[in-house]
């Protein structure tokens, strides 16, 4: 996964808590919340992976510099 998509998946996971939130069934709560976990720990592990190739979560870009 790309470590571009670090805010998409951040935002995917606060989508699927808020809709967990907002439902009173509790089979598909449980659904939410664990895809929730899913994507945070997407967003998570995309971080990783650009932090380890020197690239920034926030944008994308070469955060270290090679002369």
């Amino acid at each position: 996964m790309p470590y571009r998509d670090t805010a998409e998946y951040r935002r995917k996971a606060k989508d699927c808590l808020l809709r967990a939130k907002a439902t009173n069934d509790m089979l598909l709560k449980m659904h939410l919340l664990e895809l929730a976990d899913t994507w945070k720990g997407l967003a998570e592990r995309a971080e990783r992976v650009g932090w380890m190739a020197g690239i920034s979560a926030k944008t994308g870009k070469p955060s270290i510099v090679r002369s």
